[in-house]
């Protein structure tokens, strides 16, 4: 006999899935350590593979030293596979450890719908019956994927961003089914011209003060959401929670009063400028764009959307950290990637990576980070938001920092399938 259960999994945005794994049981790790290999008997060494990969490690491979930034390590039943995120210079690559499978994966097959349909055969503990699982992934945009959802023809919709959020809040789906994955990374302005009103690091620090950090998370409504004005964030590998500006607690109107006046300063009897920013035209990039308009209005300046990065002023930035190296959040203002920077910030950076003791390495990317809020290259706002819908059948699916999550343990218990 053989037990088949089929999970309908939709991804926001276009976005692949990135695999499929077997066992009931998932657990994220943070970190990396495992027990190392001694060597011969008299060694005051230790000897490690690259199984044993953990993060701040010199690894070579292909005649490039590559600097680990960071794990993410699963263990499903006592199978550990580990990913690295591996540095050098401008190369950035993951390396994938230890992917063995028990279970055999049928080929993928397209569905007439453009879904992607996967299959395989598991042996049932204490049975001589298999249970077949199934799995059909497609890629959609927010709004039929929820419109799937709410009429239960898919099971979990991945993906999701601010700007699609408004149209997860629709009619019809229970409260307890959008769930918020607690990320960590970038969201926030970087300017893109040299020239213009924003080369003045004192313009771009008063529109950071400017912003109403607080309206705009409440008009998204996501919990757990803080303001932030720092590029860096708690919770970071080798370094203390930022310290948050005194400002930023303030209200906006006491802080208005203050701002006007620093306004008049910069500008005289010049006019105000007039700022162009580029994002996405969704619904929850409408409500960003009003808010900030809203904020820089009330100072005489004026928001414009740009049609497209290079007509811009301002872009948004709206990415999740892919490990937990404060390296990650500072290595996006080196002067090959911003267009408003600090040399001595890349200097730091250079530093940092050549360095082989961690805490030197920590000071040193604490100091970038510092410069990069001093000199205002960055307009943070808040964490990234991240959202899914899970339907009552799937009972694996666990939030975290990194958004990610894999097809292990999303089925339901076998015991229910039976019973239904």
């Amino acid at each position: 006999m053989v037990w088949l259960l089929l999970v309908v999994l939709t991804v926001v945005g276009g976005v692949s899935a990135v695999g499929i794994a077997v066992s009931d049981r998932k657990k994220l790790l943070r970190g990396g350590k495992s027990d190392p290999k001694a060597l011969p008997a008299g060694s005051d060494k230790l000897e490690r593979t690259v199984r044993d990969l953990r993060v701040d490690d010199v690894l070579t491979m292909d005649s490039k030293d590559f600097l680990c930034e960071g794990l993410i390590n699963y263990d499903e039943d006592g199978h550990r596979w580990s990913a690295g995120r591996i540095v050098d210079g401008k190369d950035v690559q993951w390396l994938v450890i230890g992917l063995d499978r028990m279970g055999a994966i049928a080929p993928g097959k397209s569905q007439p719908n453009g879904a992607l349909r996967l299959e395989r055969e598991m042996p049932i503990p204490d049975s001589e019956n298999e249970q077949r699982e199934a799995l059909s992934i497609a890629a959609t945009q927010a709004r039929p994927a929820v419109a799937a959802f709410r009429k239960g023809q898919t099971d979990l919709v991945l993906g999701g961003t601010f700007d699609d959020l408004p149209a997860a809040r629709i009619a019809g789906i229970a409260k307890t089914a959008l769930r918020f994955d607690p990320v960590s990374g970038l969201f926030g302005l970087r300017p893109t011209r040299q020239d213009g009103p924003l080369k003045d690091a004192n313009v771009r620090a008063l529109l950071s003060r400017a912003i109403d950090r607080q309206a705009i998370i409440a008009a998204l409504a996501v919990p757990g959401l803080v303001p932030r004005a720092t590029v860096l964030e708690a919770g970071l590998d080798g370094l203390p929670a930022p310290v948050q500006p005194d400002w930023l607690t303030a209200p906006i109107d006491q802080r208005r009063v203050a701002l006007r006046a620093e306004v008049d300063r910069l500008f005289g009897n010049n006019d105000r400028p007039v700022l162009r920013l580029s994002l996405t035209d969704g619904p929850g990039a409408n409500i960003l764009f009003d808010h900030l308009a809203a904020d820089w209005a009330a100072l005489g300046i004026r928001l414009e959307r740009a049609g497209n990065a290079r007509d811009s002023d301002l872009v948004l930035i709206d990415e999740v950290a892919p490990s937990t190296s404060p390296a990650w959040f500072v290595r996006h203002f080196r002067c090959v990637a911003a267009a408003v920077c600090d040399s001595e910030v890349d200097t730091l950076l250079d530093g940092a990576r050549r360095s082989a003791v961690s805490d030197q390495r920590w000071a040193l990317l604490a100091d970038a980070a510092k410069r990069i809020d001093a000199a205002q290259l960055f307009i943070p706002i808040a964490a990234p938001v991240r959202w899914s819908l899970v339907s009552p059948r799937i009972t694996g699916f666990a939030g975290n920092r990194f958004g990610l999550h894999t097809l292990t343990g999303l089925r339901e218990h076998l015991a229910n399938e039976r019973s239904q």
